[in-house]
């Protein structure tokens, strides 16, 4: 779609509407994973292609890496490699299953930890349980707080104290295992 005179307005398929409610909502101010569910519709609204499968690994990589962009490419790669038969829909599964498996914790998403109010890019999210898994092996852990500070953890009973999240520093080219 080229310029013209709305071409800087929102289009109807920018926002969510809820009828029983009465409301309107612009897709952007919702959950990544509300903002995927959003894609994927539009992506369908003539022919249904993506699997539970794929419709569930697009909205997961929207709630765990929160980038609207990449979520965006993740389903138009799959949807039009399935309706043309480009082999790259494949690749960007793997691709993006690969980033979400790097993440050191299953249960928590950058989403959640940006939500809280912290969002320097080169920390990762964990649970409280998580967060006593890498502390009992001797690797850095940190207290994060909602105005987007961190506190280095000592000692167990501060992580057992804390009511937030915690993280651990991002490191190139290695997945924080145990």
């Amino acid at each position: 779609m080229g310029g013209g005179r709305n071409s800087d307005m929102p289009q109807f398929n920018d926002f969510e509407i809820d009828l029983d409610k009465k409301e309107v909502t612009m897709m952007s101010r919702l959950s990544p994973a509300k903002q995927a569910e959003g894609i994927i519709n539009r992506l369908e609204f003539v022919k249904t292609a993506f699997s539970d499968d794929e419709r569930n690994l697009i909205v997961n990589y929207a709630f765990k890496l929160n980038d609207m962009e990449k979520i965006r490419e993740l389903a138009e790669h799959t949807y039009y490699g399935k309706t043309e038969g480009s082999q790259g829909a494949s690749l960007a599964v793997i691709d993006a299953q690969t980033e979400i498996d790097v993440l050191p914790d299953p249960m928590i998403g950058l989403w959640e930890m940006e939500k809280y109010g912290y969002t320097w890019g080169e920390m990762l999210p964990l649970t409280q349980e998580r967060a006593l898994e890498f502390f009992d092996h001797d690797l850095p852990v940190y207290l994060l707080h909602g105005e987007g500070s961190e506190t280095t953890v000592n000692d167990r009973k501060q992580i057992i104290a804390h009511e937030g999240i915690f993280g651990i520093e991002r490191q190139e080219g290695t997945e924080h295992e145990l």
